[in-house]
């Protein structure tokens, strides 16, 4: 039983190396990450892997994250964070579908999150 317990962690590692954000859907994300962290019982407050959940992230939203007044250290503050500036890009990107006005200023400041 020991080694099931054993593959089944190092699946969940292996998993979270792997893991990024898809689309622009962080809540799946980070429930996948949240998961896969239980499942290979590690904790939260380990920074190698609030290291690997920002690494995940898309680029520009972890950018928006890091230029916070006050940048997110654990993994909960990194979450929170993510998901605060992810629902600001969204709006800005439903206002620019919805107002043609606005696509040269959303292409200039507002660069797709890759």
């Amino acid at each position: 039983m020991a080694f099931v317990d054993i593959a089944y962690k190092q699946t969940a590692y292996t998993e979270l190396e792997l893991l990024k954000m898809v689309d622009n859907n962080l809540d799946l994300y980070i429930a996948m990450f949240n998961r896969l962290l239980k499942q290979a019982s590690f904790q939260e407050t380990d920074q190698r892997f609030i290291d690997r959940f920002k690494k995940g992230l898309k680029h520009q939203l972890q950018v928006a994250c890091l230029r916070k007044d006050s940048e997110p250290v654990t993994m909960e503050e990194w979450q929170t964070t993510a998901r605060k500036e992810n629902l600001i890009y969204l709006k800005i990107q439903q206002l620019v579908k919805n107002n043609p006005t606005y696509t040269h200023f959303q292409q200039k400041n507002f660069p797709s999150q890759k």
